[in-house]
């Protein structure tokens, strides 16, 4: 790294207009190297031997044409239908295992993942209103336990009276036992009610009952509104997984596409990155756009397998096709550099001049016949002008920089 700084350091003098050490007189009859090229962009000036140092290589951009598109705005919505949310059954604590999974944002679940069970809980006030259900349950049993004791008793009497010599008349009889089978019924209802109660109360009565936790869809974890160890009431949420395996997208239709019908398929790119592209299906309109918007819109579906992962809010720019292809040419990868936030390509001039000139990169190309790997496309009247610098255009523009910053140097 060292010796190319100090390669491009001894490179940088070229850059600055040339004069003879003969005098005054001889560098009248010089001609000085044109400040600005034919673009009106600032030259720099290379001597045949810094060229030949940078190795540079140049090539003409190949003529091609672009599709005619409208850039429209859109943006990834979410999709109710495609969230799974999981619920806690009752009301208890949220007990797992030691060796669940661990719950964290933007892990990725299966359809039927367990994530514990739901322990139900007894409240100080509800535990001691049972208390007292059993309490009054087991007085309940002990009562009709008497009773049912006498109405034996009775049945018997009544049993041995009718038996000798009629004493006793059957429909005594019958009505006795009528009164032993009622007390025998409340006894068992008394009986059930209080073991019932003892089970509800007993400590091994929440292992018992608690109810496991499965996730009826798989997805990746977007919101977790509970932990496990905390207690949770009835019904509510406990994580909310998402399956982001087919996006919505809803594009803003640009007021100069009319009343046209939406085209079956679009393009979509990046509003950060032009060269991340995806392609998407039209889905329908937009209901909100019909009820509220005051734009209009389309809703396509977008296949989030195939590209780099897209989250619901993320923007992007639709291109929606309109009208015939344009002429243009096709602007190499190689032959772009950055620089001040913008994008350049430097031109080929004569006497060792090369000119740099902006690129807007809106329209890329994914293969270009001039280079390996994709391009721009522009209608620039540059583009057909001049040969571009394919090979060494960011040593160019490092060069271009620090003869820049020394000429600076030298005015102060």
């Amino acid at each position: 790294m060292m010796r190319y700084l100090c390669s491009l350091l001894a490179l940088a003098p070229a850059c600055a207009p040339a004069t003879d050490a003969a005098g005054p007189q001889a560098a009248e009859h010089e001609q000085a190297p044109e400040a600005l090229g034919p673009h009106g962009q600032p030259l720099v000036h290379l001597e045949a031997a810094a060229r030949e140092h940078l190795d540079l290589a140049f090539a003409r951009a190949a003529a091609s044409t672009h599709a005619n598109a409208l850039r429209a705005h859109a943006r990834v919505v979410d999709d109710p239908a495609r969230r799974t949310t999981l619920r806690a059954p009752i009301a208890g604590r949220w007990v797992t295992a030691a060796n669940a999974p661990a719950l964290a944002l933007g892990a990725r679940f299966d359809s039927g993942a367990e994530f514990g069970t739901v322990k139900p809980r007894l409240s100080a006030v509800e535990r001691s209103d049972a208390a007292t259900k059993l309490a009054q349950a087991r007085a309940d049993a002990n009562a009709a336990q008497s009773a049912l004791d006498a109405s034996t008793k009775a049945l018997a009497r009544a049993e041995a009276l009718n038996a000798d010599d009629k004493n006793a008349s059957d429909r005594a009889v019958e009505e006795a036992r009528a009164r032993k089978e009622q007390d025998a019924a409340r006894l068992a209802g008394a009986q059930e009610n209080a073991h019932v109660l003892e089970a509800l109360l007993a400590p091994t009565a929440e292992a018992g009952a608690a109810l496991p936790l499965r996730l009826a869809r798989g997805g990746e974890l977007v919101e977790l509104f509970a932990r496990p160890g905390e207690e949770v009431d009835a019904g509510a949420a406990l994580l909310t997984v998402a399956d982001f395996g087919e996006l919505r997208v809803r594009v803003d239709v640009p007021p100069a596409f009319g009343s046209a019908a939406a085209p079956a398929e679009l393009r979509l790119t990046s509003a950060f990155d032009a060269r991340a592209s995806w392609s998407a299906r039209f889905a329908g309109p937009d209901s909100d756009a019909l009820r509220a918007s005051a734009v209009s819109g389309w809703i396509y579906a977008l296949d989030n397998a195939v590209g780099a992962p897209l989250r619901p809010g993320a923007p992007l720019e639709a291109w929606i096709p309109a009208g015939e292809a344009r002429a243009g040419w096709s602007v190499p990868d190689a032959a772009v550099v950055r620089f001040g936030g913008r994008a350049w390509v430097y031109l080929k001039g004569s006497n060792g001049a090369f000119e740099r000139v902006p690129l807007v990169l809106d329209e890329p190309i994914e293969t270009t016949p001039n280079a390996e790997g994709g391009g721009w496309f522009t209608r620039a009247a540059w583009a057909g002008e001049a040969e571009l610098v394919v090979r060494g255009a960011q040593a160019l523009l490092s060069v271009e920089i620090i003869g820049a910053q020394s000429a600076a140097g030298e005015e102060e």
